[in-house]
């Protein structure tokens, strides 16, 4: 059994493939990416249609890219599950789900995001990243130079911590203002104790 919209999204009907083996369905496959809780190793298709057999139960969660008929890379996540049937043998429903787009903006987080470090590694400013309760949650290498202190020694604290007291309450209320008004705010200068 294939359903209807086989056609849609993998550019063969259920009629083309019904018959046939999960090999010559998947043979645009190649190697795919595995997605589990176990590893980030790649895994077979085949593999992967073996390994739910043997659990009786669920397979792995799989995403991995698949290469349509009309050129186009998609990725599909796909999980199957493992049952006996009314014959006495053991089946697998594989239930697959086209997840392009969101593999897509991933992709452009994860590059986004490397840019981010890239530049941040390379900048002589000390980059912070907090939470809206002004937790720091990524300081630049940077900082070990300017204040003293490794990234991880402060990552998790409250940067306001070391600002010195008497500044403390401007540098607050500039936080509290780009928080509120979503929008760049300037923040006054002021001292930061060093870790010395």
């Amino acid at each position: 059994y294939a359903s209807p919209n086989h056609k849609e999204l993998i550019g063969q009907s259920a009629e083309e493939i019904i018959g046939t083996t999960i090999n010559e369905v998947d043979m645009r496959l190649h190697r795919v990416a595995a997605t589990n809780s176990q590893d980030d190793e790649g895994i077979e298709v085949m593999e992967a249609f073996h390994n739910t057999l043997a659990k009786r139960d669920e397979g792995n969660l799989m995403t991995y890219p698949f290469e349509h008929p009309d050129g186009t890379t998609r990725w599909f996540e796909r999980r199957a599950h493992s049952f006996a049937g009314r014959d006495g043998e053991r089946h697998v429903v594989v239930i697959s789900r086209d997840v392009t787009e969101r593999a897509s903006a991933e992709q452009q987080l994860r590059l986004s995001e490397e840019r981010y470090r890239i530049v941040a590694d390379m900048s002589r400013d000390v980059i912070f990243e907090t939470s809206e309760d002004g937790i720091l949650r990524y300081a630049s290498p940077t900082i070990d130079q300017v204040l003293g202190f490794a990234p991880e020694e402060i990552v998790g604290t409250s940067p306001f911590e070391l600002v010195h007291p008497e500044d403390d309450e401007r540098i607050r209320a500039s936080f509290s203002k780009a928080i509120e008004t979503n929008q760049q705010a300037a923040f006054p200068t002021c001292r930061i104790r060093h870790k010395d």
